[in-house]
This record gives structure tokens, C-alpha cells and sequence, in this order.
């Protein structure tokens, strides 16, 4: 996290016609509301860490609205983990009406409509996830609802982690914080699985299964050796029941590891004339053991070599 790309904003900085504008365009675009008798301040501290962004925010009573016609624009899937550390909030999303305190934490669909009402001096951490696995975050968070949970064990600790990093001075390099967006996700997953055996079914503690599945990839994803059989060992199961829990997703193992380091590649061929990096280092950080293999792999997946990418990456 680059110091240039923190952000602090302030009652000072902004005026109130302003603060909805702001926010939306940091995060997602959303309607704000506040009572015009309402005195208005805010205080806000937020940051990108890697493909999430982070925001620690105290102010007024007030209300956001994300609304269809906001949907209908969405780039694509999106999460957000909520934490509350001071007031009161009411989470409506569909036929889901869910009462916030302090203490509590919560995620959503946020790419959906929802509502979310605010008291006075509320103060709240929040984590607006737009990665590689928020597609089955937003899945998640349709089945187990945006009650409340009280922030304690792993959901704590994910808190406190993400609160000292938009607070920390010195610069945190991307593979820094590709590993702090790997284990708070990891933490807050253990923390869902807590609730399975009473709340959650079958269904859902398979798709729990096949985020920890995918997030243990996503943190290993540069390992050349990385197979089923290292997967199956760390999630304690079976080679079968993986394979099993990947295909009621119409998924597979390898093709999944494989589109992703060849996702993760392309972009670091599109920014190889700022990086310097050869497509045989691109290839070797991104998990291939040498070039040629890359090379065809790249070619079958974009139908362009990894040569010409960047000068076709317009596409």
C-alpha cells in the first residue's frame, strides 16, 4: 500500500453535498441520505489493498441506498465486510432486515440493492471485495444473510490486522498485500465455519469448502509444484472429494489454478514496459516452470503470444 494511495478525508476537506460523490466514486456508487436538521461531520481513513479497499469511517446519522439502476451498471461481483465499533445499523437487502450493533460484524452482496441506516456517531470498518472469488463470496453472503455476528476470534482478529495496515507508515508491496487480503479472508471463513453445524446446510458448507479451497490456491498460486494433492492435504479431505466439490461448481482443479496464473500473467505482460520483467521471469513468478510451457498455454488461453499481448492488450 503506497503512502500516495491512502486516503484521509474530513468535516474539513469536504462539504456535506459532497461526502455521497466522494464515496461513491472510492468505492461503489451509492444514494446518501441525511435529515437536513442533522448536523453533518465525517471522518474517514481508507486504502487499497490489493483487490479490495479498506475505509475506517465515523460520522453522522445517515443512510446509503444502492439501487437497481446501480446494479444494472455494476462492473461485476462485489462483497463488503462490515464491522461495527461504535452506534447502531439496519441492514436491508430483499426480504433480509437485519438489526447492527457495536460489536457486530456482517457482509453482503454489495453489487445488489440494499440499504443500510446508520445512527448517530456511527463508526464502522468496512472491506469492499471486487477479487477473484467474489462471485462466490456474493453466493455466500445470498445464503447465510447479513445478520450479525459478534466480532470475536478470527473476525476479530481480521479486524485488527486490517486496522493497523491502512494506519501503517511504510509502504506495503503488493505481495504484501495480496497476503493480508489472503488471510483476512481466510480468517473471516473460519469464522463462517463456526456456524455450519447449526445454521448452515449441505449445500452451504460445500460452497464454504470451495472458498478454502480457492483461497488456499490463490495464496499458493506461485508454487510450481501446486496440485490437487497439496490442496486436498490442506484442506484435510480427500483427492475425490475435492475434485467432488470443484465439479458441483463446474469446476476443475488444474484448469482453475492454471486461468488464474494465466489471468494474473497477462496483466503483468501489459505492464512490462513499466516493469522491465521478461515473459520467461513473468512466467517463472507466476507459478510456470519455464518459458515454452507458458508460451503455449498463453497462446491456447488468449489466442495471442505472451510476446504480442501487451501490444494487443486492448482487447
Amino acid at each position: 500500500m503506497d503512502i500516495d494511495s491512502r486516503y484521509t478525508l474530513s468535516t474539513r476537506e469536504t462539504r456535506r453535498d459532497r461526502w455521497g460523490e466522494t464515496v461513491a466514486s472510492s468505492f461503489l456508487p451509492l444514494d446518501f441520505d441525511i435529515a437536513r436538521t442533522t448536523r453533518f461531520y465525517s471522518q474517514a481513513l481508507w486504502a487499497p489493498i490489493d483487490s479490495a479497499r479498506a475505509a475506517e469511517v465515523r460520522m453522522c446519522e445517515h443512510r446509503v441506498s444502492r439501487r437497481p439502476i446501480h446494479e444494472a451498471n455494476a462492473d461485476g461481483a462485489a462483497v463488503k465486510i462490515l464491522w461495527f465499533l461504535n452506534g447502531k445499523g439496519r441492514l436491508v437487502q430483499g426480504n433480509d432486515d437485519n438489526s447492527l450493533s457495536s460489536l457486530d460484524w456482517t457482509f453482503y452482496d454489495a453489487s445488489r440493492p440494499y440499504s443500510l441506516q446508520l445512527s448517530e456517531d456511527a463508526r464502522f470498518f468496512s472491506l469492499l471485495y471486487t477479487g477473484d472469488r467474489a462471485d462466490e463470496w456474493a453466493r455466500m453472503a445470498r445464503q447465510l444473510g447479513g445478520r450479525g455476528r459478534l466480532t470475536t476470534g478470527p473476525a476479530r482478529i481480521a479486524l485488527i490486522a486490517l486496522r493497523t495496515a491502512i494506519r501503517e507508515k511504510q509502504a506495503l508491496t503488493l505481495l504484501a498485500q495480496r497476503a493480508l487480503l489472503g488471510s483476512v479472508l481466510s480468517l473471516t471463513e473460519s469464522a463462517l465455519r463456526q456456524e455450519i453445524p447449526s445454521r448452515v446446510n449441505a449445500a452451504d458448507r460445500d460452497a464454504l469448502r470451495l472458498l478454502e479451497a480457492q483461497n488456499y490456491i490463490l495464496q499458493h498460486l506461485d508454487r510450481p509444484q501446486l496440485g490437487p494433492d497439496d490442496i486436498a492435504r490442506a484442506l484435510h479431505m480427500s483427492r475425490r472429494s475435492l475434485y467432488n466439490l470443484f465439479a458441483d461448481a463446474d469446476l476443475r482443479p488444474r484448469a482453475f489454478i492454471q486461468n488464474l496464473r494465466l489471468d494474473r500473467a497477462s496483466t503483468a505482460l501489459i505492464n512490462r514496459h513499466q516493469s522491465g520483467d521478461s515473459i520467461t521471469s513473468i512466467a517463472l513468478d507466476h507459478g510456470f516452470t519455464d518459458a515454452a510451457h507458458f508460451s503455449r498455454s498463453f497462446r491456447e488461453r488468449f489466442g495471442v503470444s505472451p510476446s504480442h499481448y501487451h501490444c494487443d492488450s486492448g482487447r
